[in-house]
């Protein structure tokens, strides 16, 4: 398939808007929008022209305009802040119009009559952060400059400009009247120099308390936006709140401040400063910004749960853009919230159709960050739509955004965490170790990064247990609930020692394993399938099946019962009731066929050989195990494989198969020695101590299949039932057993079970 070519071109752009436009319509719509025809006309198009350029696209309060080099670009910049500086057009008898405007220079996209890309995205930035009736360009365009034209520039620093990933060289047109665009200290030749660290100085909010004592700091302003730029997070924050001890700040540093809180994990912190952004926004008549404001703020809240809180910063949002009645960038990220929910709410087709309109906004504008949130939704509404390839390679094309730098920090980590969590969920293991190897490079390479280390510190942990590194999953589970137990993050907190439990109960450590999942379920995180597995493996088994039936039961999701049914099948047969685990196998086997993953297929199939292997029929076990087993061994997950090894011999055990039996037994024992999986060896331990004529005992399979049952508790009637034979020759079967092991009584045929290991 031939794909379309993508016409680029390199431009001039210059995008301009009303200040306080909001505002004069508010107060006089009618004159507001003759005012802004007749500056239209009388001045902006003649200029325009005169100065070889063209408006590419009008809306409502400014304009995205082309030219044909950057001298023209700038000249016209410079006369229609002249002519206008020096002409009233009445608006109302107190009121007139006043511009802003960027200039820049770069690559562009062509679609029809309009232009996308960087070339536009920096110039706009650039409008933003100009003051009123003045005019900023970039390093780009100022290069090309010297020499050219009468009109003088002052160095306005590197800026970080909103969603552009590099810091942009600025400079500000000299126009009598028009103040810099940012504090005169920022310009300063000097140095911005700081003692750290400035902990502990600052109140509630994050302001610095009145009186505080600090080191002494040359420009905390252009220390702080240094601190930003390098990623070191608290001294980021610290020099922002000391600067804005010193002056209010601006909405755009007010951002900066909150995402340095962020990320530093001060979660009330960022919500107080980012309210503050939003109304220094507001106050300055930048109404797109205050909507990103108002959109991370109710994100925020969202995910903490607060969802009233959050929807009412959402609506705040849209009443703002509302107001705007223009295209916009904003209108996409406002869809994301939305997208979010209908994919919580299990409508995955309006999700996806959400996202995508979302994605092409993103694409638009040029918007990395909207880009990489709405594809992301749109792979993980296909995987729960069962498109899982096609769900994949979304995610997979949004992580290489993320992987390479491409978006703005807290969406970074925001991607990572979601992307990992959606692989996790259907067990996409090779993916979720290659993601989480890349966020923990991530995290690491920003040492005072909190926000997202400690979630990676339990993914690596889960990843390390699968892989059979033990004590470092302990560790790493250590060390992230220690991290979040201090940050009041208490599902954070509780999910690192429902970790540290696992790797407890499967080295037998039971009464560590039994502590660790209570304080998880104290902490508000369900204990269950892992509670129920140590009660199995204590020996209760009636608490087990009511704790594993009572989590199927509150579990609804298809994918979050797919974690559970392995577990439920295993004690389910433990406690002999094969129909119940017939069930169980059942729903995971199609869960396993919707979704198509390698590891749920592995998994189905090895919970329907154990099934089997209960039922009797060792040829079909087989046939279900073996594959299994070399998904286990392909992924290197050693214990996942050993355990499927021992079901592997105690089928060629049945066949009579002793030397296959000896080989999978043997690998399996060594496997569980390494690891230290102290209740899995004595199981294979006690099962090769077995003397041949035990292994011999003469029952055929569907007599140790009725055997099992028996020391289940079942009566012949019920047993009947489940195998659908009739009770007659269920008594048979049961005399026959008797007969041959040598035993009175149902009481003795269920200690010889147990003493044997047929059980």
């Amino acid at each position: 398939m031939t794909l379309p070519q993508v016409e680029r071109r390199l431009a001039a752009i210059l995008v301009a808007d009303v200040v306080g436009y909001s505002r004069l319509v508010e107060a006089d719509e009618a004159g507001t929008l003759a005012a802004m025809k007749h500056l239209r006309h009388s001045l902006l198009e003649p200029l325009m022209a005169e100065h070889r350029g063209r408006i590419v696209k009008l809306m409502g309060d400014g304009l995205i305009a082309e030219f044909a080099s950057v001298v023209d670009a700038v000249a016209c910049a410079a006369a229609v802040q002249t002519q206008l500086a020096k002409r009233d057009e009445p608006v109302s008898s107190e009121r007139r119009l006043t511009l802003r405007i960027g200039v820049n220079v770069g690559d562009v996209v062509v679609e029809g009559d309009d232009l996308l890309g960087d070339g536009v995205n920096v110039a706009a930035r650039l409008e933003e952060l100009c003051p009123p009736g003045g005019v900023l360009i970039s390093g780009t365009a100022h290069d090309q400059l010297p020499g050219k034209l009468d009109v003088r520039f002052e160095f306005a620093g590197e800026q970080h400009l909103k969603n552009i990933a590099r810091p942009w060289r600025v400079y500000q047109m000299v126009v009598p009247g028009v103040p810099s665009a940012l504090p005169q200290t920022f310009l300063s030749d000097k140095p911005a120099v700081a003692v750290l660290p400035l902990e502990n100085m600052s109140d509630d909010d994050g302001r610095y308390k009145p009186g505080a004592s600090f080191p002494d700091v040359v420009d905390p302003l252009r220390h702080a936006r240094e601190c930003y730029g390098r990623r070191e997070w608290a001294d980021a924050f610290d020099a922002f709140s000391l600067a804005e001890s010193a002056a209010p700040l601006a909405g755009d540093d007010l951002e900066l401040l909150a995402m340095s809180a962020y990320l530093a994990d001060r979660d009330e912190k960022y919500l107080a400063a980012l309210e503050r952004a939003y109304q220094a926004h507001l106050a300055s008549d930048q109404c797109l910004s205050a909507v990103r404001c108002a959109f991370w703020l109710g994100l925020r809240l969202l995910f903490r749960g607060e969802t009233a809180h959050g929807a009412g910063w959402f609506a705040r949002a849209r009443r703002l853009l509302d107001g705007e009645k223009r295209d916009c960038v904003e209108q996409g990220y406002m869809l994301l919230p939305t997208a979010e929910q209908e994919v919580e709410g299990g409508n995955f087709e309006t999700a996806y159709s959400l996202a995508t309109d979302a994605a092409a906004i993103g694409d638009r504008f040029g918007d990395a960050d909207l880009v990489a949130c709405a594809r992301h939704l749109q792979g993980r509404a296909l995987i729960r739509q069962g498109k899982i390839d096609e769900g994949l390679r979304f995610l997979d094309e949004v992580m290489v955004a993320a992987s390479a730098h491409e978006l703005s920090p807290i969406m970074t980590g925001l991607i990572y965490c979601s992307v990992i969590d959606a692989c996790q969920q259907i067990w996409e293991l090779g993916r979720v170790r290659e993601w989480t190897s890349d966020l923990a490079e991530w995290c690491d390479a920003q040492p005072q990064m909190v926000a997202f280390s400690g979630i990676c510190l339990v993914h690596r942990a889960e990843i390390m247990r699968i892989n059979g590194a033990w004590q470092k999953a302990i560790g790493e589970a250590q060390r992230a609930y220690q991290r979040f137990s201090c940050r009041d993050r208490q599902k954070a907190a509780a999910a690192a020692l429902y970790q540290q439990a696992e790797v407890h109960r499967l080295r037998g450590e039971f009464g560590l394993a039994e502590e660790a999942y209570r304080n998880a379920g104290q902490w508000g995180w369900d204990p269950q399938p892992g509670l129920a597995l140590l009660r199995m493996a204590q020996g209760r088994i009636d608490d087990a099946v009511a704790g594993i039936r009572r989590k199927v039961a509150a579990t609804p999701d298809q994918l979050d019962r797919a974690r559970v049914l392995p577990a439920h099948v295993e004690i389910t047969l433990a406690a002999g009731d094969i129909q119940e685990a017939r069930g169980a196998c059942s729903e995971l086997s199609e869960t396993a066929e919707w979704f198509g993953t390698s590891v749920l297929s592995a998994m189905a199939a090895e919970t329907r050989g154990a099934l089997e292997l209960a039922e009797g029929d060792m040829g079909a076990a087989l046939l279900s195990l073996r594959p299994a087993c070399t998904v286990w061994q392909d992924l290197g997950a050693p214990y996942a494989a050993a355990r499927v090894r021992v079901l592997i011999g105690m089928a060629c055990r049945a066949l009579g198969d002793s030397d296959g039996a000896e080989i999978e037994l043997s690998a399996a024992r060594a496997v569980f020695l390494q690891l230290g999986a102290k209740p899995d060896l004595a199981h294979v331990d006690k099962f090769a101590r077995l003397a041949p004529s035990d292994r011999q005992s003469g029952l055929t399979a569907r007599e140790i299949q009725v055997l099992r049952l028996i020391a289940a508790g079942k009566s012949n009637k019920i047993i009947a039932r489940e195998l659908s034979l009739s009770e007659k020759t269920i008594n048979r079967h049961a005399s026959n057993i008797f007969n041959k092991l040598d035993v009175p009584t149902r009481a003795a045929a269920t200690a010889y079970a147990y003493e044997h290991g047929l059980i």
